[in-house]
């Protein structure tokens, strides 16, 4: 499986979050997924709005990257 990045970035009420995730495989039987975010807040401080966008986002992100590295390995 080739590395490849999804990125995200919200503007809500004129402040930038973003989230970015990197999924590389690690071995020949697995895969690893880094996420990194980009606050100006912690998350318990965060929009709730911002917070069930990145985390349906994620959700999709995972799902899309555990379908392909199935694909792959069969």
């Amino acid at each position: 499986m080739i590395p490849h990045r999804y990125g995200l970035r919200v503007n809500h009420m004129g402040v930038d979050y973003e989230i970015g995730a990197g999924c590389f495989p690690c071995s020949e039987d697995g895969f690893e997924m880094k996420v990194i975010v980009k606050s100006p807040v912690p998350k318990k401080e965060m929009p709730v709005e911002v917070v069930e966008l990145w985390e349906e986002w994620l959700a999709d992100v995972k799902s899309d990257y555990f379908l392909k590295a199935v694909d792959v390995w069969r």
